[in-house]
């Protein structure tokens, strides 16, 4: 399994190639466990407001289908169970 931080390196890496830097700010990834109880990641990918408007439903697909691709290329079996929002979200589901 690999560590976070280079789960983070490879989500950076995609979302940055998928949405682009004018649409992406920056990766979170924690531990998770799925619907079954098999462990999982849960990935974040913190985007810019009105940034869901600028990308296509496509983008949003292939950017879950690469990083799973990688992640399996790289040993990791885990699913990536992928959320987006943005900073302004964030901090309203911590204040809440």
């Amino acid at each position: 399994m690999l560590e976070l931080r280079e789960i983070a390196k490879i989500v950076d890496g995609v979302a940055k190639d998928t949405f682009t830097s004018r649409n992406f700010v920056r990766p979170i990834v924690e531990p998770a466990v799925d619907s079954v109880g098999n462990e999982a990641l849960h990935v974040m990918i913190v985007i810019k407001p009105g940034a869901m408007d600028r990308v296509s439903g496509d983008a949003i697909f292939d950017t879950l289908t690469r990083i799973h691709d990688r992640l399996q290329g790289q040993g990791d079996e885990r699913f990536p169970i992928i959320q987006y929002a943005t900073e302004k979200d964030l901090k309203a589901a911590v204040d809440a």
